[in-house]
């Protein structure tokens, strides 16, 4: 009986051995996760980064879009200009044309 009893220990001693190497092979998976994870300070860090880089984008699209509708209000002038010289638009004409402009001719 001492050795059936011996031999379920041994069995038994077998298996926990196994499965505290299954464990030891879990502990270092989770520390690795651990370690690869982003914390909330680490996201929120990201965010507004993200948002700081948007915003500056965002204002260069606005300047490089101002400067080709001024060019564009440039041609729009220099076209009513064109029309007023040859008498096809009269004074109050190419006023009222020059005051609908994205950015307005202040006409004396």
């Amino acid at each position: 009986m001492a050795t059936v009893i011996k031999a379920s220990f041994e069995h038994l001693e077998g298996r926990i051995d196994g499965l505290e190497g299954r464990f030891d092979g879990l502990e270092g998976r989770v520390g690795n996760l651990e370690q690869r994870m982003a914390t909330k300070e680490d996201l929120g860090k990201l965010k507004l980064d993200l948002i700081d880089a948007m915003s500056e984008k965002n204002a260069e699209l606005r300047g490089d879009l101002i400067i080709l509708m001024r060019k564009e209000d440039k041609k729009v002038i220099h076209l009513v200009e064109l029309l007023k010289k040859k008498t096809i638009l009269s004074d109050a004409e190419a006023k009222s044309i020059l005051t609908l402009e994205l950015f307005p001719q202040l006409i004396l």
